[in-house]
């Protein structure tokens, strides 16, 4: 093999490798931010959750006009966030009901968010939520107002999932 060829295929080799390391550094520094984006966005929830469930709790509410502001406030971080996905299970440790803002529904130009009821079962002192078939997430259930929260962002083929 002649000098010019192998200074070409050492100069091709060398383009190839920054190329992928800069796309690998691209990838890191992405996946940092939804990972962090998604725990922001799960001890957000999570707080003002634990202040609706105090609110509640002081003014004598049922559990369902509980649940019912906690969907609303959730549905609210749902038209902020489009490409994150959210479930939740609230309750006392004999009956925790669940709901989900988990699936996009395109009409006409605008993307409404579809409330879903994930499936909810007991095993012990565990509750599981369950989104789809894959997706089983197994919490411990203690004694009083129990608030369990998923938030999972997709970007592109990842996915980021937090749990409180």
């Amino acid at each position: 093999m002649n000098k010019r060829g192998q200074f070409y295929l050492v100069a091709a080799l060398i383009i190839i490798l920054l190329f992928l390391s800069f796309n690998e550094i691209n990838f890191r520094i992405n996946s940092t931010e939804n990972n962090e984006r998604a725990e922001n966005l799960v001890r957000q929830i999570s707080f003002e959750a634990s202040q609706i469930i105090d609110y509640a709790t002081l003014n004598l509410m049922s559990d369902t006009a509980t649940m019912k502001l906690l969907n609303e406030t959730l549905y609210l971080y749902a038209a902020d966030n489009p490409d994150t996905e959210f479930a939740f299970a609230y309750g006392n440790d004999s009956s925790i009901a669940s709901s989900a803002f988990i699936e996009h529904v395109s009409l006409s130009d605008t993307n409404q968010r579809v409330l879903k009821t994930p499936t909810l079962s007991y095993s012990m002192n565990k509750a599981i939520l369950t989104l789809d078939e894959k997706d089983n997430y197994e919490f411990n259930v203690s004694s009083g107002k129990n608030f369990f929260l998923i938030v999972k962002i997709r970007s592109g083929n990842e996915r980021i999932v937090a749990t409180n």
